[in-house]
C-alpha cells in the first residue's frame, strides 16, 4: 500500500512538472515569434530645445504598446557652460510630457507598417555639431539605433 501510494505521489509531481515544462515552452516559443516578427527603424531626428524627436516605422508584424519595457539609450556631448562633456545615460520611459532623462512616445501603440515618434528629454543641450547615438530596442528584443547630428 505504501508503494503504491508513494508511485502515485511521484506520478502526480511528475506530471506537474511536465506542466510547468510545457507551459514554460508554450511562453518562449510564443515570445520566439514575436521577437522574429519585431522590426522597427529610425528614420530621422530632430531637435527641439533639450528634447530629440525621434521618427521611427514598426516595419515588422507586431503590434509595440509596451513601451515601460523598451531601452532607450542616449550617447551625446552636452554643452555645459561651452564645454563638450559626454553624456551616456538610459531614459525612463513616461506615459505624460517628458521630464530631463525620459522619454514618451506621442502617437501610443505602433502597429505595423505605422509611423510613430517618440520624445526624448535630454538634461542638458546638445554641444553645437556633435554626433548623438540613440539606441532604442523593444520589449521583445530587436532594436535600432542612428548616430548623426540633429
Amino acid at each position: 500500500m505504501v508503494a503504491l501510494s508513494t508511485l502515485a505521489s511521484m506520478a502526480l509531481i511528475y506530471q506537474k512538472s511536465q506542466d510547468v515544462y510545457d507551459s514554460a515552452l508554450q511562453t518562449y516559443h510564443a515570445n520566439q515569434i514575436q521577437s522574429d516578427e519585431t522590426l522597427i527603424r529610425v528614420l530621422n531626428v530632430s531637435l527641439s530645445g533639450q528634447d530629440l524627436i525621434v521618427g521611427l516605422t514598426n516595419n515588422g508584424s507586431t503590434n509595440l504598446f509596451d513601451f515601460r519595457h523598451f531601452s532607450v539609450i542616449v550617447d551625446y556631448f552636452e554643452n555645459l557652460n561651452g564645454s563638450a562633456v559626454e553624456s551616456l545615460e538610459e531614459y525612463n520611459y513616461s506615459t505624460s510630457s517628458p521630464s530631463p532623462l525620459e522619454w514618451t512616445s506621442l502617437g501610443g501603440i505602433l502597429l505595423p507598417s505605422e509611423l510613430g515618434r517618440f520624445e526624448i528629454s535630454l538634461p542638458a543641450p546638445v554641444f553645437v555639431s556633435t554626433n548623438v547615438l540613440i539606441v532604442i530596442t523593444t520589449d521583445y528584443g530587436p532594436g535600432a539605433e542612428w548616430r548623426g547630428v540633429p
